[in-house]
Order: C-alpha cells, then structure tokens, then sequence
C-alpha cells in the first residue's frame, strides 16, 4: 500500500498537484477502502514519508505547492465553464459526435498557459475527413490568437471506441475526461474501455467536475454531412489519412522516433488518432520508471 501511495503522489508530483485524501484514494493502482487508507496515510506522515498541508497531500515539504494547486484549479473551473463557446462551435462541424475536455484541464490543473484540450468522437468511417475539418478552422483561429481553445490532438470513430493502449496513464486520461457534448457516447466509450478498472479500482467513473453540456441540432450541419457522403466518402477519408501520416512523419523526422515510439506519439489509424509529437507519455513514463508492476505498458 505504501508503494501505491507513493507512486501516485510521485506522479502527480511531476505537475506540482498535490491531491486531497478523496483524489488520491481515486487515483490509486490498488483496491482499498477510504478508511484503511487514511490509516495508511497517517502512518507514511509519522514516518515523514508524506506531508499533509492546506488540505493536500504531498511529497515535497514546499510549501508553495498547495498554493500553485490552488490557482491552477480556480483557473481550470474558469476554462470548463467557459469553454460551451468553444464546444459549440466544434460540435457542428459535420460527422463530430462526441466532444470531451481532456489533458490537465480534466484533472482540475490548468498553468498560465493552459491549453483547451479536447478528445472528440466522429461518424464511422469519418474520422479524418472531420479532422481535417476542424484543423482547417483551427489554422484561422491563429489569426485571432484562439488556437489554444481548439487543441484536438485525439480523435477515435464512435464504432472503435476501445482505445489500444491499456496503461494506467491511458486510464487516468479516459476517466478523468469531461464530457461536455454527446454524453451517449461517452457513455459508450466509458463502457468499451472497462479495463480502466484494473488500474483505478476505486475510481466511480464520475470525473472530478461536471460541465454543462452543450445540445445542438443544426440542419445545416446534416446537409453538409450529406453532401460529404455523396463524393466517394471511405476513399477521401483514407486519403486523408495517409497524406496527414506522410506530412507528420516529414514534419517530425527530427525527432528519430523508432516505428514504435511512432504509433504510440503519433497513431494513425483509420478508426483513431493520437497527435503527440512530443510522447509525452512516454516521458511520463519514464520518469514515472520505479517498479515494473506499476508502470505495465500493453499494447494490444
């Protein structure tokens, strides 16, 4: 249990969130009651292993820590309310179905910085037509400095909804997501990712705010999807798959990613897609690296 524990705060630590009693026992890799782990947080205090300060448990004895968690959730809340405009906007674009707030804004840690990160569901077959839809529009929001309210770096198709990596880092974004329109088939994807529960087996399944979902029906948007559907549909759709793959892998041949490390920072499927260059996972991961039973990477 104490391995549990700290592997959590370790990870959490590297963003400087501290959690809250109730946060950690959510975030923690092994079943167990809120009771027996208040009394195994007593005992890693006395033994000065953690620090409880302002409410927040933590690693570090900086005190600073509970004041930064403290901004970045008040500026979290205030993007989530804030964001329906930008949800809007997105949700009538043709083929999108489902449009929900991930990366750290769902886990209430928002930087000065922040960016709006959305997970978003498309129609079958659709996928990156919709994507390139959107990242079209996004290129025009750079005109008004908005880019950072439409950071779309993960797409799936509402008939794969089972993701492929199967990590706790991979649990933690998927049950930390903020559904903010299409909750059906949040719902579904909730369901289809159930292996989530071996690696957050407390976890209720609620993410830790909710935000008003946006509700839209637009004729116009039904009228474009059917035009779309017109003109040769699955074939532009895999066109656009594999000429988005060729501009990436120009675009980042820099960074000497083996063909694994590829699919994992930058998937490229007909039914999904991950955009992130970076791999910051990968680098989570490895700072995360402490015991092989607490950082299992499948994929599958």
């Amino acid at each position: 249990m104490k391995d549990y524990i700290l592997h959590i705060l370790r990870y959490f630590a590297l963003f400087k969130h501290p959690l809250t009693p109730s946060e950690l026992h959510l975030f923690l890799n092994t079943a167990t009651t809120f009771e027996q782990l208040q009394m195994e947080i007593e005992v890693l205090r006395e033994e000065g292993e953690i620090v409880f300060h302002n409410g927040y448990l933590q690693r570090s004895k900086d005190e600073n820590f509970s004041v930064l968690r403290d901004q970045k959730e008040k500026r979290a809340l205030e993007m989530i309310e804030g964001s329906s405009i930008y949800t809007r906007i997105i949700s009538k674009f043709p083929f999108v179905r489902s449009v929900l707030i991930s990366g750290s804004l769902s886990k209430l840690s928002a930087g000065p910085n922040a960016d709006l990160d959305f997970f978003i569901v498309t129609a079958k077959d659709r996928l990156w037509t919709c994507r390139t839809l959107l990242h079209l529009f996004k290129k025009l929001t750079f005109i008004t400095g908005h880019q950072n309210f439409f950071c779309m770096n993960y797409f799936v198709d509402e008939t794969h909804l089972s993701l492929p990596f199967e990590s706790f880092y991979t649990a933690l974004e998927l049950q930390t997501l903020i559904p903010v329109y299409g909750k059906t088939i949040y719902n579904r994807l909730k369901i289809e990712n159930n292996w989530t529960s071996q690696y957050l087996p407390n976890h209720t399944g609620e993410p830790l705010v909710k935000a008003t979902e946006v509700i839209t029906k637009s004729w116009i948007k039904g009228f474009i999807e059917m035009v779309l559907n017109l003109v040769f549909p699955k074939l532009i759709n895999h066109w656009l798959m594999h000429l988005t793959d060729w501009k990436w892998r120009r675009k980042f041949s820099s960074l000497k990613l083996s063909e694994e490390e590829y699919d994992q920072a930058m998937l490229t499927r007909v039914d999904i897609s991950k955009n992130h260059p970076h791999n910051f996972e990968k680098k989570v991961l490895e700072a995360m690296a402490d015991s092989d039973s607490l950082k299992q990477n499948v994929y599958v």
